[in-house]
């Protein structure tokens, strides 16, 4: 299990996670670094076992299931080919997905072939060239190619655009907001919604001020004034 794999922030709060136990939000971690860079992997329990659960004393009815509960929740595909089974992440390629996984060179998928209900053709599509800056630290953008077979920019992570500079000088101009804090909200906020918000600098500014404003007054100010 030698696969590097981003945890999101949204993870911790999906109301879908929290439902599952401790042992299986870990389980489900582990599994993402199981899956190949495509989001599949060998669905064979004493493997998966093997890899995730290295050194501890977990039995085979308890791995199995955990699993279920994993797959009844939608976090994962159970499909089969030739008599084995597989599994995949439907939203490994999703964008706002707390699963969603961006490699700059995914390693060729020849192993394990296609779930045959292929949920979204866009989040499975196989000829793309996306870039984590969170994994990758190179704070650039590449082009992606679209199911018509035409390019398009990669817009930048909003993680790349509040970048610590930024977060230095925002601390210095609102000492008393925990600019950090609010910075780490506001990628979890846009990231799981659906936003056209353009100047994300900007934008994040006005949510700092409103929380100045706040702290001066000593006031509540809902989370919707922000959108």
């Amino acid at each position: 299990m030698a696969n590097n794999r981003l945890i999101r922030p949204g993870f911790f709060v999906n109301p879908g996670v929290s439902t599952l136990s401790i042992k299986e939000r870990y389980l489900l971690m582990g599994l993402t670094a199981v899956a190949n860079d495509w989001g599949k992997l060998w669905f064979q329990p004493i493997h998966i076992r093997s890899q995730v659960f290295p050194t501890d004393e977990i039995n085979l009815n308890e791995m199995n299931t955990m699993l279920d509960n994993i797959v009844s929740k939608g976090f994962i595909c159970v499909y089969q080919a030739d008599e084995v089974k597989y599994a995949h992440f439907p939203s490994w390629r999703q964008q706002g997905s707390f699963l969603m996984q961006y490699l700059d060179k995914p390693r060729p998928d020849a192993d394990i072939p296609d779930c045959p209900r292929q949920h979204d053709e866009k989040v499975l599509l196989k000829k793309f060239s996306e870039v984590s800056s969170t994994i990758e630290g190179k704070g650039k953008e590449t082009n992606t190619i679209e199911p018509n077979g035409r390019e398009r920019t990669k817009e930048k992570e909003i993680s790349e655009i509040l970048n610590p500079p930024l977060v230095t000088a925002m601390a210095e101009r609102y000492p008393e907001v925990d600019v950090s804090y609010y910075r780490d909200k506001y990628i979890l906020y846009y990231e799981s919604r659906e936003h056209n918000i353009t100047d994300h600098r900007r934008n994040f500014e006005k949510w700092l001020l409103v929380e100045s404003q706040k702290e001066e007054n000593n006031d509540f100010i809902d989370e919707e004034y922000y959108s």
